[in-house]
């Protein structure tokens, strides 16, 4: 666990970190695009490069099939990072979305967690219901994830979404909420002044939210597309937010694989979004 612990930190820019230092956990944000053209098997290969992961919240599943696919992968790899000791990942998929391929999931190591429980929630306005992840780590601390994807197409329904899930937050301010996914909030990172759109905007209007940004951003090497590949975007697209006590966590995020032309690859069958990659450190 250690090695890929380190792996971690050197694709987030931060492996000068001493790896005892605190308890940590390692998440992981991924739209794994469900298109004809995309093939899971191939989206796994990327998944099996990025070992050590505790939780990875992905969006645009297709189907159970792709989502064992996924497993599998996972499993392969950090067995074989632990010279074949029982670290296993399981998972569980929502079932709003199936109409366009298009549903949420997570995956999670099993030993990382306790009393694990899944829900989807359609009270947020969307066409993909949020699936909510509730659990444990093995010293008790309570955890709430919440996977998203807003939608893209429709501006005021996205605003809607925003309002009302802002509103959700803000009402457990005692329950450590992290909210991940892909948002499609519009961060715009190479202007001069960065912003996003509208439900940007408002969902970060009350103060009550923290976003842990890509370390790329303040770096300025981000990819020109953001963090996904269709140029007509050119912005962030996946985000990890905080709210409730777990804003007293420290929180590291970057997208991964920014020393490559990872977006090359979208038209061989590969996913066209970056993981997003963060680490919460408990201290």
């Amino acid at each position: 666990m250690r090695a890929a612990l380190i792996l971690i930190l050197m694709t987030l820019g931060i492996a000068n970190l001493p790896a005892s230092a605190d308890t940590r956990l390692q998440i992981a944000s991924f739209n794994v695009e469900s298109d004809p053209d995309t093939r899971p098997e191939l989206v796994a290969e990327d998944l099996r490069r990025l070992p050590g992961i505790d939780l990875w919240a992905l969006q645009e599943v297709e189907n159970e099939t792709a989502l064992n696919i996924f497993i599998d992968a996972l499993n392969q790899t950090d067995n074989q990072l632990n010279n074949g000791s029982s670290v296993t990942y399981d998972g569980f998929i929502g079932q709003s979305g199936a109409r366009w391929r298009d549903r949420l999931a997570f995956v999670y190591r099993t030993d990382q967690f306790q009393t694990v429980q899944f829900a989807e929630n359609d009270a947020f306005g969307g066409s993909r219901d949020a699936l909510i992840m509730t659990a444990k780590l093995a010293d008790g601390t309570p955890l709430t994830f919440v996977n998203h994807h807003f939608n893209r197409g429709d501006a005021e329904r996205r605003q809607r979404q925003t309002y009302l899930f802002r509103t959700w937050l803000a009402s457990q301010p005692d329950r450590a909420i992290i909210s991940i996914g892909d948002f499609n909030f519009d961060y715009q990172h190479l202007k001069p002044t960065p912003h996003g759109n509208p439900a940007f905007e408002e969902f970060m209007s009350d103060g009550l939210i923290d976003w842990p940004a890509p370390a790329c951003i303040a770096a300025r090497t981000c990819p020109q597309t953001g963090s996904q590949c269709n140029p007509r975007y050119r912005n962030i697209l996946d985000f990890v937010f905080l709210s409730g006590p777990a804003r007293n966590w420290r929180v590291e995020s970057d997208l991964a694989f920014l020393d490559e032309n990872y977006c090359q690859r979208d038209w061989l069958g590969y996913a066209d979004h970056r993981p997003l990659l963060a680490i919460i450190h408990f201290e």
